[in-house]
């Protein structure tokens, strides 16, 4: 069966490459390899076949002892190349016929959708278009790639930007730039030593009067609030350049849940977007090197820490859960219910700060959630006592007795592989062994309903979840 499977799979395959084919005869050679991009080729984009990589390698063995590099250009049927004698630059066919002269000092490949490539020549970058014509002169010390129409180059000094036709959109007046980011309409410029936001046609949308404008981690959408420096302390304006959180801090992180953590004087303190202070800078940062993504707002909570102990508190401000624990795993409540460490002891907690399971363990996992196939079961984690190991749910019971040497990560169908003396088996929810445990080593396929294979000695074992015995 496999080896008929096999030979209709290649059956298929050559039917396939065949049309396609016969299906590229229907194009123009010169569109194949003077126009279309590599976005727009159905064969590439649609196939999943290879076809670039093989026409590549079969080049690079037939021409190279002619050029000591070759590079994708992102036309389909163009390759960027390197002349062994010369070391210049240009771009050819499949075929090695000549696109451009080989003259350039560099090259790169051509951008999507513009289809303009840069090249260097005499130390200056200048655009190609697809048929080798130079439409953007060679004026240019620095260049990148085109971005919502519109390409950074930077000319005597200075950056500015340029259209595909090589017309200064945007005049090179500014210290530094970037690129036009995910097609907005706006990108941040340095002018006089300060930053600054420009449109697409140059028009200064916040003033340049800022040390720094934080991009770097989140980039503001057209309705968010923007995090900006001013004389080494961090803010946050509007876009109309209204202050919207005064210049106090060392630093102000992106909001999650409409909540910025802050961080003043090595405190950590909470703001909301409209500026209102939520609690003022107290808490202490979590560990040796502070990451907010520790500290910051999830469904409802943020971790805090005070005099060395760990709680919680909510949107409000309110400490709901007090700073009296020792330890704490993870920064956000799954199933409700968050493991903490009181007395030298695990145990869990809801967000009320009831105790779910007490205090008696030695390690304590998180509560899975994360699963979205139903054939893995969520709401129960994994707790050590001494150096035994067991399951509760979220109710706190040990559905799983703490008896075993090793358990699972995780449960499948109800059930979870076991080891107790050396030996494997299988225990379900119930705390049923399902699967004796007298195996040396079993595995759980999760594919067509799950089965189980079990090795004793020598022997084999393929069974169903219930232990019924079935075929390989």
């Amino acid at each position: 069966l496999f080896i008929e499977r096999n030979k209709n799979n290649k059956f298929m395959k050559l039917v396939f490459l065949l049309l396609l084919f016969l299906l590229g005869g229907l194009f123009p050679a010169q569109d194949r390899a003077r126009v279309k991009h590599i976005h727009e080729d159905f064969q590439i984009m649609a196939s999943g076949v290879d076809f670039r990589g093989m026409s590549h390698r079969k080049f690079a063995a037939k021409w190279r002892e002619q050029y000591s590099s070759i590079k994708e250009s992102n036309l389909v049927d163009i390759l960027i190349v390197q002349d062994k004698k010369t070391k210049k630059y240009g771009y050819v066919t499949f075929d090695n016929k000549k696109v451009t002269p080989i003259e350039y000092d560099d090259a790169q490949g051509f951008g999507y959708p513009e289809k303009i490539a840069w090249v260097k020549k005499n130390n200056k970058w200048g655009g190609i278009n697809t048929k080798g014509e130079n439409v953007i002169p060679f004026l240019y010390e620095e260049t990148q790639e085109f971005s919502s129409s519109r390409a950074l180059v930077k000319f005597k000094g200075q950056w500015g930007f340029v259209d595909k036709d090589g017309k200064m959109l945007i005049p090179a007046e500014y210290e530094e730039a970037e690129s036009f980011h995910y097609n907005t309409d706006y990108t941040k410029a340095k002018k006089n030593g300060l930053w600054g936001f420009i449109n697409k046609d140059g028009k200064t949308l916040i003033p340049f009067e800022y040390d720094a404008i934080r991009t770097d981690d989140y980039y503001p959408k057209p309705k968010d609030k923007i995090r900006v420096v001013k004389n080494g302390k961090m803010g946050v304006i509007d876009w109309n350049n209204k202050i919207i959180i005064p210049f106090l801090y060392a630093n102000i992180f992106p909001p999650t849940e409409g909540i910025h953590v802050v961080f003043k004087d090595g405190k950590i303190g909470y703001i909301k977007e409209t500026g209102e202070i939520l609690v003022s800078p107290k808490y202490e940062t979590m560990w040796l090197i502070f990451h907010h993504y520790v500290s910051r707002f999830e469904k409802g909570t943020a971790l805090v820490k005070l005099n060395d102990k760990f709680g919680f508190i909510n949107t409000q401000g309110e400490e709901i859960i007090p700073c009296k624990y020792e330890a704490v795993k993870g920064s956000y409540f799954r199933e409700g219910i968050i493991p903490v460490r009181y007395n030298g002891k695990w145990g869990y907690i809801n967000q009320k700060n009831e105790i779910i399971a007490p205090f008696v363990y030695d390690e304590a996992e998180y509560f899975s959630n994360s699963f979205s196939d139903d054939s893995f079961e969520n709401g129960f984690a994994k707790v050590r006592r001494g150096d035994k190991w067991g399951y509760i749910n979220t109710q706190g019971k040990e559905v799983i007795p703490v008896i075993y040497d090793k358990l699972g990560n995780y449960i499948f169908k109800g059930l979870c592989e076991a080891k107790r003396d050396e030996k494997w088996g299988f225990v379900n929810t119930e705390g049923k062994e399902v699967i004796p445990i007298i195996y040396d080593w079993v595995n759980l396929f999760n594919s067509c309903g799950g089965s189980i294979e079990a090795h004793l000695g020598k022997k084999k074992f393929y069974m169903d979840l219930q232990g019924n015995p079935k075929k390989e």
